[in-house]
Formats: structure tokens, C-alpha cells, sequence
């Protein structure tokens, strides 16, 4: 690949690295052309400006092929390859082990488009709980003590481990006595990525409701649940009153003016039983 040309590894997205080596190429070769391109990788020019504008996703057997095309390396290759399976990754697990990929083969680059701590925040329960732990009046500074109250238990390691992410991060810091307090501060990060980094959050606190079953007395939590048939409209409807709900909570918990002394979970869970149906199979009346 041509030394003047922008690494691959500045790139989270192939489809914007093809767009970028394709307006290079463009300025610096009078000859070069999609028709040229796909002369040398062996794919069809169409797919190509297919690719460049969104429209198209590619699979790794094009993948490879365009990258000899380009004369990638051994490891450009492989991480445009974990870009491709970022992207075409339909499950949870496959998007995790697409990212962990991606992350160990850009190694030093200088661009980074997610912070690993950020990342390491969303992806285990146990950082939130403890962070709200904190401000509690009766909160031990002790990661043994947190480990054993925290629900489901946890190890000392990863509890210390945790609040030396939460001070990193900036979530919890010393007071002028040198306690540790919660700041103000928020967590973001790069769309794609912040959507996975919650799902592993949300997954991770789905599974702690489903230990709660057994775990809490029933008097120390509320856990129901509806099965319903519902149309398009109300669906839309559903979700809106559950955004307005949870603004309720939030708001409950910013006026109440009483000491807090314990640390909840609540989740919002709201999802379809049955797959996709095209719309005219939906609107078309049974035949009887």
C-alpha cells in the first residue's frame, strides 16, 4: 500500500477507508478508475461505488479481494476483515469478539475512536452498582467489604480493580478530607460503539433480574411481567410512556430529600414474541 496514503488503522469504518483510497488514488493517478480497480481485485466496479456511498455491504471473500487489489498487508487485511464482521455481526457475541479484534490490531494507532475504560465501564454491572454504593452513609472504602455486599457477590479484585476505573474515568473522586465522592461527570463515546457497550450493560443487568428471582425476598423487589397482542400504533405509544415513566423515576429521585441507603436496578423490557411479518400479510383479513 502507497506510504502516502492514510493508514487503514485511522479507519473504524470500511466503508469510508475505500472512499478515502479511492479519492486518493483519483488525485495522484490520471489512469485509476473504478474500472480500473476492478480489474486489479477482481470484483465489479459497481460494488464498489455501491460500497463508497453506503448502499452496500461487503462480504470477507470480497474483502480479500480487495485488499489485494490495494496490496494490504497480512494485518491490514485482518482488520479490515474484523471491520467487515464488526458490521455484519448479527448477535451480541459477534459483535464483542468482532471488537476485541479491532482493538488488538490497531494496537498503538494514534486514533482512537473508543476509550477502553469506557468501554470496560459498560461492559460489567458491578462498576455502576459500586459507584452508587459510594455516596451511601454507611459505604466501606474497602474492596473485601464491597465484594461481599454487592449482589451477586463479586471478587476483592474486581471490586478494587473497579474503583480504580471509576476514579480514572472521573466518576468518583477524592474530597478535600481525601473520601471518596461521586462527581457530576457523564460517559460518552462513538455511536456504534456506545450502542454496544450499553447492550452489554443492559445484558448484563437483564441477568441480574433473572438471579433476583431466587436471590432478594419478594417484599424487597417487584418483578412482573404482560404478554399482550397489540397493534403498530400502540407499540409506539407503549414506548413513549415508558420513556415518560422513566423520567418520572429520575425525577422522584432528584426531589427526594432523604438520606439514600440502598442501591437498586430498574430495567425497562420491552420486546416483540413473534418475528418480523411483511405488512400486507398483517393487514390482509383471514380467509375463512
Amino acid at each position: 500500500m502507497e506510504q502516502s496514503f492514510q493508514s487503514i488503522f485511522e479507519f473504524t469504518d470500511y466503508h469510508h477507508f475505500f472512499k478515502a483510497y479511492y479519492q486518493h488514488c483519483k488525485a495522484t493517478k490520471r489512469f485509476f478508475s473504478f474500472r480500473y480497480f476492478a480489474e486489479h481485485s477482481g470484483v465489479a466496479a459497481s460494488l464498489l461505488v455501491a460500497v463508497i456511498n453506503g448502499q452496500r455491504r461487503i462480504s470477507s471473500v470480497i474483502a480479500k479481494k480487495y485488499a489485494n487489489g490495494i496490496g494490504l498487508s497480512v494485518r491490514e487485511t485482518d482488520y479490515l476483515l474484523a471491520l467487515v464482521d464488526f458490521e455484519r455481526a448479527k448477535t451480541h457475541l459477534q459483535k464483542n469478539e468482532a471488537f476485541s479484534r479491532i482493538v488488538r490490531l490497531r494496537g498503538q494507532s494514534k486514533l482512537k475512536f473508543l476509550d477502553a475504560d469506557q468501554y470496560e465501564y459498560f461492559s460489567h454491572w458491578y462498576h455502576a452498582a459500586i459507584r452508587e454504593f459510594i455516596p451511601l452513609p454507611f459505604f466501606r472504602e474497602d474492596p473485601a467489604w464491597i465484594a461481599e455486599n454487592l449482589l451477586p457477590r463479586i471478587t476483592e479484585t474486581q471490586a478494587r480493580r473497579s474503583m480504580e476505573l471509576l476514579q480514572r474515568l472521573g466518576l468518583v473522586q477524592r474530597d478535600a478530607a481525601g473520601k471518596l465522592a461521586v462527581t457530576t461527570k457523564a460517559i460518552s463515546s462513538d455511536y456504534e460503539i456506545r450502542s454496544l457497550s450499553l447492550r452489554n450493560f443492559s445484558s448484563e443487568m437483564i441477568d441480574r433480574a433473572k438471579e433476583a428471582l431466587d436471590a432478594v425476598p419478594s417484599e424487597l423487589r417487584e418483578i412482573s411481567g404482560l404478554t399482550m397482542g397489540i397493534s403498530d400504533e400502540c407499540i409506539d405509544r407503549i414506548k413513549q410512556r415508558i420513556r415518560m415513566f422513566k423520567e418520572e423515576i429520575v425525577s422522584m429521585i432528584v426531589d427526594d430529600k432523604n438520606e439514600s441507603r440502598n442501591v437498586y436496578q430498574l430495567n425497562f423490557q420491552f420486546f416483540p414474541l413473534i418475528g418480523p411479518v411483511d405488512k400486507e400479510t398483517k393487514d390482509k383479513p383471514d380467509a375463512k
